[in-house]
């Protein structure tokens, strides 16, 4: 069993729909829920399985804290860690239709 962790300006609530569109049976690893709680969801298939918890930081509530649990899943534990950083460093959805409306009355 391998453990990741991270932290992240993201809501905890945006990472556990992350980790289900992920690791869930309709995304890229196609694993079965096993767990949906309001601070971590879980994941199993293939002999392994999946773990991740998001909770904000108690002394700075604007941050998450990440941790992935992975059973014979560490690769995609790892891709998970990189998608989180990308859709931290992206404009955020109400960023981007701003931009697209700004563009229309230019």
């Amino acid at each position: 069993m391998a453990r990741y962790g991270t932290e992240t300006t993201l809501p905890p609530r945006r990472v556990l729909h992350m980790a289900r569109a992920f690791f869930g049976p309709s995304g890229e690893v196609g694993l079965d829920l096993t767990k949906d709680a309001l601070s971590e969801i879980g994941f199993a298939g293939g002999g392994g399985g999946v773990e991740v918890s998001a909770r904000p930081r108690p002394n700075d509530p604007r941050r998450t804290d990440v941790t992935i649990l992975s059973r014979e899943f560490d690769h995609f534990a790892e891709r998970f860690l990189g998608i989180l950083s990308d859709a931290e460093s992206s404009p955020s959805v109400f960023t981007r239709i701003a931009q697209v409306f700004k563009r229309k009355t230019d």
